[in-house]
């Protein structure tokens, strides 16, 4: 592939705008940090030990963290005079001394720096459990909460939140972020939704349980931190003073009643109030728990909350009128007392620290190229965006898949309830238009009834499998419902509409008398056609429109679930389609399979090694010529012997001769969940604003945030929300960032706007969230 220019500053005068981040700085004053060092004396050989003992001496108001010099030492702010000698917990016990030399952390040794960031958070978090004022739940520290909701609606309710995180900058500097968000659960206790039978069915509609839902309990017990755990089963007729008796940590109670009057009096547990059985992920076997202890956890679309409680958005002023206010000046002196310096604004990188990524140009239907915006502007963007739509009409798709089916079985819903004749028609003549529109192929279109699953699986499982989409009522076909008709009918493709969408949307259409409305309306119906269209396209292989040139040849990414019961790999080839025709400069991949340890983040190193190693069997004979360059993006970050694998992996395609002996490999870690409190904006005059898709701000040799939305397709009410991207090696990160953006301008499900992930993740990412909607646990 010819040298890609892979990015570009954007030079604005410093009076016009510059970029500013969420971060204050923390800085020592000769780039060394004082510590007290704390000597740990125990038989237990458990890895994870020192950080069970910061965790206790958190309870005590001491930050501290694993010693970076000597492990069976820890390290803790230089103000800490005493400390208690022993402590104890579930199967461990040790003894704590302090040194008699303190240590200093050299701001400028990155695994010093990285010690130094883990103490500075600590300490942050150390004073907002001491305030009183929030609680965490036992998931992270870094994201607190308050009860007193910024909106509420019935028995639903929004509660603020606050995360925090640090990380390391350029120049032995740290950055402390702060950023707003919510929590959404439910206002009544679990026991109050037990009080009748209809609260009772209205708990099992907002836990999810037809669609194979648990429920996400928060289990309060008066302290700052709080549990989660999750919903099994309810204990009709049994109250906390009619359980018998129970065994907690080895501890015999007469009754849960007993337990809680022992264990924590202040609660004022009654002898008559509901239990139910509860699931923790440090438990074996469900337990029970007084109901009002209890609240549920909500994960709701912002689009089906009530119209008061669509406040998730914060335009970028209010974000950055949060970040200074949640700086207090409390936490300030904390922070001082232990050595930092902090800066009184926020930081505004200077122009060698920030890059502006240019979009590429893309390649459509008969080689019709879009050029990458002329010049870095919000309407040049927008119109980037906005003509990809346009070619994929005027141009067609860039490949069709020849192996894909072009007759296609649409099964609807029978008439009535609202479904009319007059809706299915414009509805099955919109996507057949489309389909032919965008392939430039003819399609056939054949109309089947039915209304339920099993209908449905009646209807196609003995036929030859193809390419099937359902229009379905989610009250039949929902959640759980929809994947399980997947798993039985794994041979067909299957792409589902919702009938309610498609009759709301027709029937805006038919009533609005207004001009302007129902020419808004009508353009919300195309949309809704395209959109499926594309998805359909999509499952089938269809390559709507490709990168031209970026810089690498291949890309492979590498997930897993969030409940770490599947992994998956998702590898795409993207080279110079003029000397690399066919597959070997466009070829997809995806695998996914079962995790044999769901206790850990880390994928067995020998199974990735073999899982990657097979990847060029799939091309089944078709020779590829060797990649000459890779990108490797692992979901989160590296686990265990990970970076062994992947090495061994790609070992074998260079003994395979699909890798090329000195190929460019950069492995990166991409951070798209884990961290989500950096946040940058457009600061100009005093007015914020998002900055473009594609802005960058270079934090060192290593790491970079990277805004793949922003103001060109975001709307007026958000603020982009960028990755992290931490590169293996120094150097490397501005070609990376480079490599993430470009990957994910193949947003194919909806061209006009911009992904915030890059293809291949994305990829990964549906698959997993498939497979691990199929497991549908706790569907009865």
């Amino acid at each position: 592939m010819s040298s890609v220019s892979i990015s570009r500053n954007v030079r604005c005068p410093q009076s016009t705008s510059v970029v500013e981040t969420n971060l204050r700085v923390a800085a020592t004053p000769n780039g060394k940090l004082a510590v007290r060092r704390i000597w740990v004396e125990s038989n237990d050989r458990c890895p994870d030990l020192r950080q069970k003992i910061c965790s206790r001496l958190r309870s005590d108001g001491i930050a501290s963290i694993p010693s970076p010099w000597d492990a069976k030492e820890i390290v803790a702010p230089i103000t800490v005079e005493r400390i208690c000698r022993e402590l104890s917990g579930d199967g461990w016990h040790a003894r704590l001394a302090l040194s008699d030399f303190d240590g200093a952390l050299d701001l400028h040794k990155p695994r010093e720096l990285h010690a130094a960031s883990g103490l500075l958070q600590k300490l942050l978090i150390v004073a907002l459990e001491q305030s009183g004022e929030y609680w965490w739940l036992s998931e992270t520290t870094r994201h607190w909460y308050t009860d007193e909701p910024v909106a509420s609606d019935g028995d639903v309710m929004l509660l603020p939140r606050l995360s925090l995180a640090t990380c390391e900058l350029n120049d032995g500097r740290l950055g402390i972020a702060y950023d707003a968000g919510h929590l959404l659960c439910t206002k009544p206790t679990v026991a109050q939704f037990l009080s009748d039978e209809r609260s009772k069915e209205r708990f099992e509609g907002l836990r999810g349980r037809a669609l194979g839902r648990r429920g996400t309990l928060i289990y309060d017990t008066g302290r700052a931190r709080r549990s989660k755990c999750y919903f099994h089963d309810f204990a009709d007729r049994m109250t906390c003073g009619s359980t018998s008796v129970i065994i907690v940590r080895g501890v015999r109670f007469g009754s849960l009643l007993e337990y809680y009057q022992r264990a924590n009096p202040s609660l004022q547990i009654r002898r008559d109030d509901p239990v139910v059985t509860v699931s923790f992920e440090w438990g074996e076997r469900p337990v029970l728990v007084a109901a009002k202890l209890l609240r549920l956890r909500l994960r709701v679309e912002p689009a089906s909350l009530p119209k008061s409680m669509r406040c998730l958005a914060m335009v970028p002023e209010a974000r950055r009128a949060f970040s200074y206010a949640k700086c207090s000046p409390r936490t300030i002196e904390t922070v001082k007392n232990a050595g930092f310096s902090v800066s009184p604004g926020l930081w505004q990188p200077g122009e060698s620290e920030t890059v502006q990524l240019t979009p590429p140009a893309l390649l459509f239907g008969t080689g019709k190229r879009l050029e990458a915006p002329a010049e870095n502007g919000r309407k040049a963007y927008q119109r980037y965006f906005r003509d990809r739509e346009q070619y994929l009409r005027e141009y067609g798709v860039y490949r069709f898949n020849p192996a894909a089916a072009r007759d296609i079985t649409v099964v609807l819903p029978r008439t009535g309830r609202g479904w009319s004749l007059e809706t299915q028609d414009a509805y099955v003549e919109g996507i057949r238009k489309d389909l032919e529109q965008l392939t430039k192929k003819n399609f056939t279109l054949r109309l089947e009834s039915a209304e339920t699953a099993k209908d449905i699986a009646r209807l196609l499982k003995p036929r030859v499998a193809g390419t099937c989409l359902i229009v379905f009522d989610d009250r039949e076909l929902g959640g759980a419902g929809y994947y399980l008709l997947s798993d039985e009918l794994r041979d067909w493709t299957l792409k589902r509409a919702v009938r309610n969408t498609v009759q709301r949307a027709w029937e805006r259409i038919r009533s609005e008398r207004d001009p302007q409305r129902r020419a808004q309306a009508e353009q919300n119906w195309r949309d809704m056609i395209f959109h499926t269209v594309l998805d359909l396209l999509d499952q089938m292989g269809v390559i709507p429109f490709r990168v031209d040139q970026w810089p690498y040849d291949a890309c492979l990414a590498i997930d897993v679930s969030e409940d770490r019961r599947y992994c998956a790999l998702s590898f795409l080839i993207c080279r110079d389609p003029v000397a690399h025709p066919g597959r070997d400069g466009l070829w997809r991949y995806l695998d996914c399979w079962t995790k044999p340890d769901t206790r850990r983040e880390t994928i067995e190193r020998f199974q990735l090694a073999e899982k990657i190693a097979a990847i060029p069997e799939a091309l089944h004979g078709h020779r590829l010529s060797p990649l000459k360059s890779l990108l490797v993006l692992r979901d989160g970050h590296e686990c265990g012997d990970e970076p062994r694998a992947i090495d061994s992996g790609l070992d074998l395609w260079k003994k395979a001769d699909v890798l090329a002996q000195g190929a460019l490999i950069d492995v990166v870690d991409y951070h798209k969940r884990t961290v989500k409190d950096l946040r940058m904006w457009l600061l100009a005059g005093r007015e914020a604003e998002n900055v473009l898709e594609g802005r960058a701000v270079i934090m060192d040799e290593y790491r970079a945030i990277t805004a793949l939305t922003g103001a060109g397709t975001l709307g007026r009410f958000g603020t982009a929300d960028p990755l992290l991207l931490v590169t293996r090696e120094p150097g490397r990160i501005r070609r990376a960032a480079s490599g993430v953006f470009a990957l994910a301008q193949h947003n194919w499900l909806s061209p006009k706007k911009a992904y915030r992930d890059a293809q291949p993740m994305r990829d990964a990412d549906v698959e997993l969230t498939r497979r691990m909607a199929m497991e549908v646990r706790g569907l009865r």
